[in-house]
């Protein structure tokens, strides 16, 4: 029986009853409150002013051996009822209300429950009448209590540890409760491990990708407001690309979002010899945000949504189906991907408060731009001098721009140039002898009859997959007689600029020389030394192809006074890089490299590489090939 039901039974049988219980006595004070502590102090043990036995010895003496045994019987029942109160008098002492209330319903109710309840002498019935003030007393502090937990709970003063003492997991929890964020972010072991990652062991790396995000950031965040995603997902790329438009991974992804070929040609993005659209800060972004609205709508949870844009919605969607889950922590998924989630979630909570886990971030100035309109083909160092600014800078705005030109199949190509520059920029592209010195490193070839892509890339010494991409072909073997195609040949326009003539025959301007090939020399490279095209170089020394140059072959070079000054002077500069200051090492192929790739790395040429290794064209390296490279010393 429940305290608030018996006790309410037994007054309303006190009151029924009269005065035939006279344990109720209105002049016993009901328990106190001191106005300092509102917490019920209870009695202490009870002590009657007369021991039972005695009162009971002033009773009628009718009968000497049945008031000696309703002694003893009263004597114990009051014994036992008292212990029960006394302990829980104990129990409201600590707070334990609900262990008080059950010690006072078992002296209660053992009072009440005796076949000698009409036989009570006053002292016993005086401290039935306390016992049942102390349990309404008790009951009320019960509930006086329950009802002020939350409200001391909320309204508590906890105190914080300093900042310096505290770990990173209490870090974390702190900031979950002090940002806001729109994706679902979770405190977790494999989180923390990843907090601590990247502000301990890739804290200098983390503080240099932080500093860079701010380039992009604005321009991010205004794409994701407008499709409506969540704003968070705009740190995504520092698990991607460290922000960086040309990061390129072994999988074939690039750009800031590290798009792959397939996935960027889905949402719309160009890739050729001229652009790598995966690149472009804004069109990217714009490809990664539906992309991202897809898979979320496809998952509904940002959780598998970004494991799928790690591992492919298709790799997950098995998953799901294989493992009759949806819980992405409870998924049996690529090591990678697993932890693919935690390290986004990671970053997301470092990128905004850095500072709470010791990072020092210098935040790079957001990229202030303008974009203006061109309706030809246009050198970016015609560019940036019409800009008023560099080629680097015209890059660092453009990163999707692959070659030396914009693209010269595109009517007009939007191009992105420093902000306060358009005005000017305008007037000088306008410019007559502007728009003469602005023509591209490029010509239309009409395919002649028995031609390939193979012979005409031979013609221009360049590459058929040049060739290919340059004119957006699939297929190499697809090229027909008549046939334009667009053919970059960036050394053909250096020689017209300077000689003015292609001729290849010897003019009263110019002067006979000869040039003795070197180890790597490429007909490309003497051609741009030496200001003459690669076409007039063949012509002057009968050479029917651009093969391989041999070391010590002698080339005859046509080249005007102010050509062979440059020569001369571009022979003072290489004569430091003889033979003598080169060492050989060896290089082992790793998985992705490509020859174009490691000479880059090295600053040497790739058919030098080519040359030294004895490899054909033809035969493509492979991880774990063993490469000699000659490179220069550090002197």
């Amino acid at each position: 029986m429940g305290f608030k039901k018996s006790l309410l039974i037994i007054l309303a049988v006190f009151f029924i009853a009269g005065c035939s219980y006279p344990f109720i006595n209105n002049e016993i004070s009901p328990p106190q409150f001191s106005q300092n502590d509102k917490l019920y102090q209870p009695r202490t043990e009870y002590v009657p002013r007369k021991p039972p036995i005695q009162i009971i010895k002033e009773a009628p003496q009718q009968d000497i051996s049945n008031s000696q045994i309703l002694t003893k019987e009263l004597g114990d029942l009051f014994t036992q009822a008292k212990k029960f109160y006394n302990s829980g008098v104990d129990f409201s002492n600590i707070g334990d209300w609900d262990q008080a209330e059950d010690e006072f319903e078992n002296s209660l109710e053992y009072l009440q429950s005796s076949p000698l309840a009409d036989k009570y002498p006053d002292e016993i019935n005086k401290f039935y009448n306390i016992l049942a003030e102390d349990i309404l007393a008790a009951l009320a502090k019960k509930e006086e209590s329950a009802g002020k937990l939350k409200e001391s709970i909320l309204s508590a003063k906890i105190p914080h540890k300093p900042e310096e003492e505290m770990t990173i997991k209490e870090k974390v929890e702190l900031d979950l409760k002090k940002n806001i964020f729109d994706v679902p972010i979770e405190v977790n072991q494999k989180v923390i491990d990843y907090v601590e990652f990247f502000s301990i062991e890739k804290k200098e790396s983390m503080e240099k990708w932080l500093g860079r995000a701010m380039l992009y950031l604005p321009t991010l965040q205004r794409i994701f407001k407008e499709k409506g995603l969540p704003n968070d997902l705009i740190y995504l790329p520092l698990i991607e690309s460290a922000f960086n438009p040309d990061a390129y991974s072994y999988a074939k992804a690039c750009g800031l979002w590290q798009f792959i070929p397939g996935t960027a040609k889905k949402y719309g993005l160009k890739i050729d010899w001229w652009v790598d659209e995966r690149r472009d800060f804004e069109k990217a972004t714009h490809a990664a945000a539906k992309y991202l609205q897809n898979l979320n709508e496809m998952f509904n949870d940002w959780r598998l949504a970004l494991a799928a844009y790690n591992a492919g919605e298709g790799r997950i969607a098995r998953a799901i189906e294989a493992q009759k889950t949806s819980n992405f922590w409870e998924l049996n998924l690529h090591p990678q991907t697993m932890n693919y989630v935690p390290a986004y979630m990671a970053s997301v909570i470092i990128a905004k408060n850095p500072k709470r886990y010791g990072l020092d971030v210098t935040y790079e100035s957001p990229l202030d731009y303008d974009t203006v309109t061109i309706t030809k083909s246009v050198d970016l160092k015609t560019i940036s001098e019409c800009a008023g600014t560099t080629r680097g800078i015209i890059k660092k705005l453009n990163p999707e721009l692959r070659s030396w030109a914009t693209p010269p199949k595109n009517k007009s190509y939007e191009l992105r140039i420093p902000a306060g520059a358009k005005d000017k920029f305008a007037v000088e592209i306008a410019n007559a002898k502007v728009a003469e010195k602005s023509r591209v490193a490029w010509v239309n070839y009409r395919v002649k009859k028995n031609e390939t892509l193979s012979t005409v890339a031979r013609k221009f010494n360049i590459s058929v997959n040049t060739l290919m991409e340059a004119n957006s072909m699939s297929n190499a073997n697809k090229i027909s007689k008549g046939q334009k195609i667009i053919v970059p040949n960036y050394y053909e326009r250096l020689a017209s600029a300077s000689s003015g003539s292609d001729s290849g025959s010897e003019s009263k301007n110019t002067k006979l020389s000869f040039y003795t090939v070197k180890s790597g020399d490429t007909l490309g490279e003497i051609a741009k030394t030496h200001k003459v095209s690669v076409n007039s170089i063949k012509k002057w020394n009968k050479l029917k192809r651009a093969s391989f140059l041999k070391p010590n072959q002698k080339l005859k070079i046509y080249s005007s006074k102010e050509a062979d000054i440059k020569v001369a002077t571009n022979k003072t500069v290489k004569s430091e890089n003889t033979s003598e200051n080169l060492k050989e090492i060896i290089y082992i192929v790793k998985k992705g490299d490509t020859l174009w790739n490691i000479a880059k790395s090295y600053k040497i040429s790739a058919n030098d590489i080519i040359a030294t290794n004895n490899i054909s064209r033809k035969n493509a390296i492979t991880p774990g090939d063993r490469l000699k490279l000659k490179v220069q010393q550090e002197l």
